[in-house]
């Protein structure tokens, strides 16, 4: 059986929030190897339409962000450090991400798509 996956509208919706802050969590998201496009017996991208008509495609939860939601453990987004270096040089530390709207974005969302998962 596939995974059912969301699309950003779904996310949108269910999570109340903004198309431009869905759109680039689930980027940073997808980067990090925390979530992916659900893709088809054959590896092409799964699309489903959106309340517009418009084909959208679908991610999923990776075994890496299941693990992350599972286990309550911090997210190591990829690219820059959204913190701007609050930890003191530890990314790990306990103020790492506490004052960042990117990262509890990326964590909502990421704990929605679980639980669909």
């Amino acid at each position: 059986m596939m995974p059912r996956g969301t699309t950003s509208e779904e996310v949108e919706r269910a999570l109340g929030m903004r198309h431009q802050t869905v759109s680039a969590r689930r980027t940073d998201l997808r980067a990090s190897g925390y979530t992916d496009y659900l893709r088809d017996e054959k590896g092409i991208r799964v699309q489903r339409s959106t309340s517009s008509k418009s084909p959208a495609y679908v991610h999923v939860v990776t075994d890496k962000g299941k693990n992350v939601v599972d286990n309550k453990l911090p997210l190591q987004l990829h690219g820059h450090d959204p913190t701007g270096s609050h930890h003191g040089g530890n990314p790990m530390s306990s103020h790492a991400f506490g004052y960042t709207s990117r990262y509890t974005d990326c964590y909502r969302i990421l704990e929605y798509m679980r639980q669909l998962s």
